[in-house]
This record gives C-alpha cells, sequence and structure tokens, in this order.
C-alpha cells in the first residue's frame, strides 16, 4: 500500500458510515447506499447482515465501486470474503467498531446456531485501486 493511501485511510477509519456507489446487475446504473465499513491493513471490509439486498447482489455482479468516506474518494474492486474464518475476522472488527450494535450481532449469531434463523450474511473486501 503506498503510503498516501495509507494515511488517507487512516484519516477515514474512524467514520461511522460510508456511501458505496455500485453499479445495477441488470441496468448497470450507479446506486448510492449508505452502510457501515471497517478498515483492514489496505482494503475496505464490507459487511452486511442480508446477501438478498440489493447492493450485494450488484457487487457480485459488478465488482467495480466507490467509496465516500468522510471527505475521501477511493475507487477498488470488491471480492466476495467466502472463507469462514475470515468472515468471522470481520465480523469482529465490525463488531469492535459498532460496539453498541453487537448485543443485537450476538443474538443473530446464537439464533443461527441454534437453527431459529438462517445466515445470510456477506463480506466483501475492496481492495483500492487509487
Amino acid at each position: 500500500m503506498t503510503s498516501g493511501l495509507a494515511e488517507r485511510l487512516r484519516r477515514v477509519e474512524g467514520a461511522a458510515t460510508l456511501v458505496l456507489t455500485h453499479r445495477g446487475r441488470k441496468s448497470g446504473k450507479p446506486y448510492d447506499v449508505t452502510i457501515w465499513f471497517v478498515v483492514d491493513d489496505d482494503a475496505v471490509l464490507l459487511p452486511s447482515a442480508n446477501v438478498n439486498t440489493n447492493w450485494p447482489r450488484n457487487v457480485r455482479a459488478n465488482p467495480a465501486v466507490t467509496l465516500k468516506i468522510a471527505s475521501q474518494t477511493f475507487h477498488g474492486m470488491t471480492i466476495e470474503v467466502t472463507d469462514a474464518a475470515e468472515r468471522e475476522r470481520t465480523l469482529a472488527m465490525a463488531m469492535r467498531k459498532y460496539w453498541y450494535a453487537a448485543p443485537f450481532l450476538w443474538l443473530a449469531r446464537a439464533l443461527i446456531s441454534y437453527g431459529v434463523l438462517a445466515d445470510r450474511s456477506v463480506s466483501f473486501r475492496v481492495k483500492l485501486s487509487d
């Protein structure tokens, strides 16, 4: 990672949300959505509790995205996190950052482990190009 990119990520990692610009999987039309994120070294992680919402479905089809975090804009490509341990690490990072949501996330994880809820969570790693 370049030192300039590292510095830009350090400046924005504490922001509560980012604006993800993604393209429709059928139309190609750009859409913006405000979501949670965590910074992981030279990448940004995008967790979602519901893989069936539009933005995860769209970035699976069209991985090129733009992230607006505070006053910074980043461009990159999404890669779905499929490794179970990496997904758990992403969830743990999100729970540390968004500590106020941790009780709900713990409850959801427990209900999933007992088979009461289906696990519909997904995470994406954004490899930044600038």
